[in-house]
């Protein structure tokens, strides 16, 4: 057994040899330092009579501090850079500068990889070979300099847009200010007025204008709000009255508001129990409620009141609020005027139709009929269904041209999205149109909307409205 140990170890020992050989020959410049190698190598591979590869000096000792010495020889062999490059043709003292502290983080570039030839210890590279990674480097240079300077483009283009439109928004607010509003009565139907009114009213007039544009053909007061108001806030502190069976309480719509108002914008966190507009949303609907008894509350009333309080002051949020569903569409939706909202939903298939015939089909067939989500459009004015900002471009149109507008948007809406509605079945269609995308460009939305008409030859949709409102009745 100690004669195969002793002749393997000898194999080992020849195999070191040619080891040692090789690292000098082809390291010329380690030449200088080759007799240390050498004897590195050599006291390494040294056998004893014992097979073992300790030196003739360690033979007697066995302790650990001997051991500890054995690692250290080890390590000062492989402490020597014997497997390191000298990248990029640095010197030593260079390359234990750049591991210094400060250069700790910094990062060779890939023009240093691929433009330095290789160390003079490796291969050289074949002349073909070299080419072709010079022109793969420059190809990925090239790419990054048009990637870098299309996004500048992009960047400068995107800054341009919005400088216009910053200064858009700062013109129409020193006219409607300076011009639309002192001489409401006179400038309102003016073409300018018109023009910069389509493109979205400025916020800081957004709700003088809105309270210009519904009016109070009501004739409400801050006296009648504070006597409804107080009304509101009797009933909501004391129990309910007791009722006979055959008595109804018209005001009990009014316990599902708080229910209700949770469930407003939930993402703003304004209106919410807690919220710095929650008493006020709750006054507004309630005071609402004991002034219109008859209509009560109705789940939707919320979003309407809600976006008016962002817009203006609690009373006049209060008087828009009640002259707004007194309109001829809300009054019919919010009663539940079955045979005018009938009225109103063929009139809008029919401008549907006489748009978009390939989707109307596509609805008929799939039974996405407009009462599923036209409805809700409508108790809202499309504030639940589509991001705040953009629907109160919408409201600001709706305002200004009235209730038709609401269908002139349904269309734009569907008009827009129809490649997409077209590929879905009845419940991914239904959920679409009741939320629709976050990212939904007010722009866009617009455009599509002054695509289609609401008229169908030389009826305007009011008389086909009326001509389907008679049929209904009749029938």
């Amino acid at each position: 057994m100690d004669c195969d140990i002793h002749t393997k170890l000898l194999s080992e020992n020849e195999n070191t040899t040619i080891i040692q050989d090789f690292w000098f020959n082809t390291w010329p410049e380690r030449r200088t330092e080759a007799s240390s190698f050498s004897s590195t190598v050599s006291s390494l591979s040294d056998i004893s009579a014992s097979g073992s590869l300790l030196g003739a000096d360690d033979k007697s000792s066995t302790s650990s501090d001997d051991k500890n010495d054995e690692k250290k020889r080890r390590g000062s062999f492989f402490n020597r850079n014997m497997f390191s490059w000298k990248l990029f043709n640095k010197s030593k003292q260079e390359l234990v500068a750049h591991n210094s502290p400060q250069h700790q983080h910094v990062i060779a570039s890939s023009s240093a990889l691929i433009e330095n030839s290789r160390p003079s210890t490796l291969p050289a590279k074949a002349t073909a070979e070299d080419q072709r990674h010079k022109e793969e480097y420059k190809a990925i240079l090239a790419a990054a300099k048009k990637k870098e300077a299309q996004n500048n483009v992009a960047k400068q283009k995107q800054q341009k847009m919005q400088l216009q439109v910053e200064e858009q928004q700062a013109y129409a607010t020193k006219y409607f200010q300076q011009t639309v509003l002192p001489n409401w009565d006179s400038t309102r139907c003016a073409k300018k007025t018109i023009n910069l009114w389509w493109h979205g009213l400025p916020s800081s007039v957004r709700g003088k204008i809105w309270r210009l544009a519904i009016g109070n053909e009501l004739n409400l007061t801050q006296q009648l709000y504070e006597i409804c108001l107080s009304r509101a806030q009797n009933r909501l502190n004391s129990p309910a009255p007791s009722h006979s069976e055959n008595e109804i309480d018209q005001e009990s719509s009014m316990d599902v508001i708080q229910l209700d108002i949770a469930r407003t914008f939930p993402t703003l966190c304004i209106f919410q129990e807690g919220g710095p507009y929650s008493d006020v949303l709750h006054s507004l609907l309630a005071a609402y409620v004991c002034y219109r008894p008859d209509v009560g509350y109705v789940q939707g009333m919320s979003y309407i009141a809600a976006v008016l309080i962002l817009n203006m002051e609690q009373l006049d949020a209060f008087i828009c609020f009640a002259n707004l569903l007194n309109k001829p569409l809300h009054i019919a939706a919010f009663t539940l005027n079955q045979l005018q909202m009938q009225a109103y939903y063929q009139a809008f298939n029919e401008v549907f139709n006489h748009n978009l015939p390939k989707l109307y089909l596509h609805f008929c067939k799939s039974g996405l009929t407009p009462d599923l989500y036209l409805l809700d459009w409508i108790y809202t004015v499309y504030a639940k269904a589509m991001p705040l900002d953009v629907a109160c471009r919408v409201w600001d149109v709706f305002l200004r041209d009235g209730d038709e507008f609401i269908f002139r948007a349904a269309l734009g809406i569907l008009h827009l999205h129809q490649d997409m509605l077209l590929t879905m079945d009845f419940l991914h269609g239904a959920q679409f149109l009741t939320r629709l995308p976050d990212d939904l460009s007010s722009d866009h939305l617009f455009k599509s909307i002054q695509t289609v008409s609401t008229s169908v030859g030389k009826q305007t949709f009011q008389q086909i409205v009326e001509r389907y409102h008679v049929s209904t009745h009749n029938s």
